[in-house]
């Protein structure tokens, strides 16, 4: 197994108004692991992102596979059935994961896409200590009360556990088993079953 790492560089903010396009970051990072994976196309290949710096950059699911399998919009049927759904969710074009003018998959040596992140356990240990405070006193505390037990617990390494997300390609040649990264914090996203190659045109039409 090979796992490529990638981390995002801070760089100063522009001046002035425009628009952002949340994958562009994301799927820059997979160009450049895409060359690197060329010569492993035997083996199951992953890309690990870090945002260590705080840049910019949003490494939440539907960025992630936005990137992956194409910006995520939505659809708006011509007519709704009764008890119908308005719109959907839809995977558009520009996924690294789809050859758009082919339609057809693409960068399948990709098998995951893992970030690495932190759990912020002291947010919980704090809610149980209100929580505890609460049960003992019969009744809500006041916010100050809460805020004053936010402040008395000081941060530390024992209470941001490291923490992995696996966003598989439904695509992959060869899939990461799924034996990794089954840590107390992790998570792990991924179909339920194998997407048949023919199928394309309609799996990218599916919201994950």
């Amino acid at each position: 197994m090979f796992f490529e790492v990638k981390e995002f560089d801070a760089t100063p903010a522009d001046a002035g108004y425009g628009t952002y396009k949340p994958y562009k970051a994301i799927e820059a990072k997979i160009s450049e692991a895409k060359e690197q994976f060329k010569e492993y196309k035997e083996f199951p290949c992953s890309l690990v992102l870090a945002n260590l710096s705080e840049e910019f950059v949003n490494l939440d699911s539907w960025a992630i596979y936005g990137a992956m399998l194409g910006s995520l919009g939505f659809k708006l049927p011509l007519q709704v059935e009764r008890n119908g759904h308005a719109s959907a969710n839809v995977f558009l074009s520009g996924g690294k994961m789809v050859n758009g003018a082919r339609k057809e998959p693409w960068n399948t040596t990709f098998s995951t896409i893992v970030v690495v992140g932190t759990y912020p356990l002291s947010e919980n240990v704090i809610r149980l200590e209100i929580k505890k405070r609460q049960s003992a006193l019969g009744r809500m505390t006041t916010s100050m009360k809460d805020l004053a037990v936010w402040g008395s617990l000081p941060d530390s390494d024992d209470l941001r556990r490291v923490r992995v997300y696996v966003y598989e390609n439904p695509y992959a040649r060869i899939p990461l088993s799924r034996d990794l990264f089954n840590g107390p914090f992790d998570q792990r996203w991924g179909t339920e079953g194998p997407i048949h190659q023919t199928a394309l045109h309609l799996d990218r039409n599916r919201s994950i």
